[in-house]
């Protein structure tokens, strides 16, 4: 017996009508709106008066005022077509490669500009500029910011920015045009933020298309690295070349107490100081070293503060690795050894007879709890030993909020700990006698810091440490170690 269909009927039919009607509306308010953005596209003649005047653009059209190493960059840019720019913080860098953007889509008809930096985020600063200057303009300009980081006038008339991440996308951009004097005015302008972050396959791309005469580059950023394209386009080549000091930028645009403030935190002789006050690429080195010798050596003569003992041990991860264990005592170094074993066992004892020796308190032996470290840790708690364990890929955890400051950020632990070591010997709460010159100092020497999109610090990788120097940075490790407070979040230096 087969059973017959069960028809389900829709008591509510139109239900869905209102949904599909938004939508549909949506749609239709969508396709008009582009459609109004062409129509006036085709209509709108470039304001080619100005092809050769972005100073007078900026001021008369969009009724923004450059202030003067602006106006010498916007001047040098249609004079040699290539300029480069390292610059402090806070200069108005971007501001003004926004504005030099529209100047140069709106002088030119199918013309296009290419904008990129090193993250899609630092390529979104850029366009919300351009975004407020078409709200400030005193003209209604054709065009509006789809997408994030596009403005079209035509399909062969448009800017467009594009992140890094990937080197195809930087392929098959050409020109309209042939040279500056096309009757169909046409031309490419490339502007590269942050330059120092950007990969060399993006520069060699550029190549690629700025084959014609109508072609110009505008680079921009802090000279976080002393290489790369960048960095070379300082040293050679065709290059207008600018440098922006914090002391050349107007006091409307940037304080002179923010200046003195990275003056007394970095100090003058500092790479911090020389990049983003100063506005000039660090004396040597590819990023910015966390503890260089200077800082080493000005406080290796620190006094202890207080008698409070701390112990940082870093477990060894392989055979070629050390079991390293760092005490001080009020911030100062006072013994570092290491050991080679592999029982995890023995390598409890040694920590048990350190504590012994030194008489160190529950609570502050600080070790590294990642991978084999976590057996010891778990071993020593098993026994009634009071530890710290500390996971270095773990989010910060604000016990040096009191000399980092709330604004600080850090990408994880290690990053937290490792800047605050570096705040510790500036401020004299710390210090690393110089008969740990072979082991705690060399190894210190070795990482780098960078700076994300969201200011946040990172620390470079132990692996590519190892790879580089051909050792581990145990000792360095255990010394960071130490300086973990998160069990406590107590101050355990005197201000």
């Amino acid at each position: 017996m087969t059973e017959e269909p069960v028809e389900v009927m829709d008591e509510e039919p139109d239900r869905f009508l209102p949904v599909f009607s938004m939508y549909r509306d949506a749609l239709v308010a969508a396709f008009r709106a582009t459609e109004e953005t062409r129509t006036g596209a085709d209509e709108f003649e470039p304001f080619r008066e100005y092809a050769s005047d972005p100073v007078g653009f900026a001021r008369e059209v969009l009724g923004w005022e450059p202030w003067q190493k602006q106006r010498e960059i916007g001047e040098a840019l249609v004079q040699t077509k290539r300029v480069s720019v390292v610059s402090c913080n806070g200069a108005g860098k971007t501001v003004w490669a926004a504005r030099l953007l529209m100047w140069f889509l709106y002088t030119r008809k199918n013309s296009l500009v290419i904008n990129t930096a090193p993250t899609f985020n630092q390529v979104g600063l850029l366009w919300r500029q351009v975004k407020q200057a078409l709200a400030e303009a005193r003209y209604e300009l054709p065009g509006r910011v789809i997408s994030g980081s596009r403005l079209e006038l035509a399909p062969t008339w448009y800017g467009t920015g594009i992140s890094t991440d990937k080197e195809e996308r930087f392929q098959g951009y050409h020109p309209e045009g042939s040279d500056d004097d096309s009757t169909d005015d046409g031309g490419m302008l490339v502007i590269v933020d942050e330059a120092s972050g950007v990969p060399d396959y993006v520069f060699d791309a550029m190549r690629g298309y700025l084959t014609q005469a109508n072609c110009y580059v505008l680079m921009i950023g802090n000279g976080n690295k002393a290489s790369g394209a960048f960095f070379d386009s300082h040293q050679k080549g065709p290059w207008s070349r600018f440098n922006i000091s914090a002391y050349d930028v107007p006091e409307h645009i940037l304080a002179p107490a923010w200046i003195e403030e990275q003056r007394l935190h970095w100090g003058e002789d500092s790479p911090q100081f020389m990049v983003r006050v100063l506005g000039q690429f660090p004396a040597s080195g590819s990023d910015f070293q966390l503890f260089p010798r200077w800082l080493l050596e000005s406080a290796k003569d620190s006094v202890p503060e207080d008698d409070s003992l701390h112990m940082g041990v870093d477990i060894a991860r392989g055979s070629a690795d050390l079991n390293v264990a760092v005490v001080t005592r009020g911030g100062v170094v006072i013994d570092a050894r290491s050991w080679h074993e592999k029982d995890l066992m023995r390598t409890v004892q040694h920590v048990e007879q350190l504590q012994a020796q030194h008489q160190i308190s529950e609570g502050c032996i600080h070790l590294d709890v990642c991978g084999i470290g976590a057996g010891v840790v778990d071993r020593l708690r098993e026994k009634g030993v009071g530890v710290d364990g500390v996971d270095f890929g773990a989010k910060a955890e604000g016990d040096y909020r009191w000399l980092l400051g709330s604004e600080f950020k850090a990408v994880n632990r290690k990053a937290e700990l490792h800047w605050a070591g570096r705040a510790l010997l500036q401020k004299g709460y710390a210090a690393i006698p110089e008969q740990y010159e072979t082991t705690l100092w060399k190894q210190l020497q070795w990482p780098s810091y960078a700076i994300n999109e969201r200011g946040a610090i990172s620390v470079e990788a132990k692996e590519r440490l190892r790879a580089r120097h051909g050792e581990s940075p145990d000792f360095a490790d255990a010394w960071i170690l130490s300086l973990s407070r998160a069990s406590s979040r107590s101050r355990i230096f005197v201000i």
